[in-house]
């Protein structure tokens, strides 16, 4: 029973380490933006249009990686956004400020 609980320790250790330390919440600004497969060279994936709610799951530079879900073609979307374009939220809904 002690080795199960060391083990079960530190699986819940290695999740942590692993797990997102905040969720950001974003909309798409007053133009549509470019979604694409990766930041430098990255292939175009979809495009969010004005109002999206976004979530950002990684930020590297001006650029964040967002999930949403897209209406229209009944898909997740996941790809990475210029920052600029988008407004941060503190939850979905909310009427944030622009970055």
């Amino acid at each position: 029973e002690k080795e199960y609980r060391e083990r079960l320790l530190a699986a819940i250790e290695a999740l942590a380490e692993h797990a997102p330390s905040q969720v950001d919440y974003y909309v798409v600004g007053l133009r549509s933006v470019r979604v694409k497969s990766s930041i430098t060279k990255g292939a175009l994936i979809d495009t969010a249009h004005p109002n999206q709610i976004v979530l950002a799951t990684e930020k590297n530079g001006r650029w964040l990686k967002i999930r949403y879900r897209n209406n229209l073609d009944d898909r997740e979307v996941e790809g990475w956004v210029l920052k600029h374009y988008l407004i941060r939220q503190t939850g979905p809904g909310d009427d944030g400020a622009q970055e």
